[in-house]
Parts: C-alpha cells; sequence; structure tokens
C-alpha cells in the first residue's frame, strides 16, 4: 500500500512539474513513440538545452519513420 501511494506522490509531482519539451507534444502514439527514440539518441551525448534546437530542426526534415527509412545516410549526416 505505501509503494502505490508514493508512487502516486512522485507521478503527481511530475505531472506539476516536468518541463515542457518537443518531445511531449500531445501527439499520435506512433508520433510520440518516434520523437522518443530520436530524443533519446540525441540526448546520450549533450544536455536538453543543447538538443532542443537539433531535435526541431530534425523533425521539421524528417518528421516519422517512414522518412526516416527513406533518407539517405549522407542526409543524416548534415
Amino acid at each position: 500500500m505505501k509503494k502505490q501511494n508514493i508512487s502516486k506522490k512522485i507521478l503527481n509531482w511530475y505531472d506539476n512539474n516536468k518541463r515542457q519539451l518537443p518531445w511531449r507534444k500531445q501527439v499520435s502514439k506512433k508520433q510520440i513513440q518516434y520523437f522518443t527514440i530520436v530524443s533519446e539518441f540525441m540526448l546520450q551525448q549533450t544536455q536538453v538545452k543543447t538538443v532542443i534546437p537539433y531535435f526541431n530542426n530534425f523533425i521539421d526534415k524528417i518528421p516519422n519513420l517512414k522518412k526516416l527509412a527513406n533518407v539517405s545516410e549522407k542526409k543524416l549526416q548534415m
């Protein structure tokens, strides 16, 4: 019972205090999954504030998994 209470408190705190980040937009389930994996890859080597403009630029150019699958490797390196 205590574990559930602690979990609820933590989730409630998170809901009230989470940062607004581009990959947390209210979008379809497929899009949120794509946004999450792209942001996770980008965040492995740097800070959130550094990733945000790169993430937004990437998503503008390659907005979904189907487009990513068809993009050339050369374009990804740019």
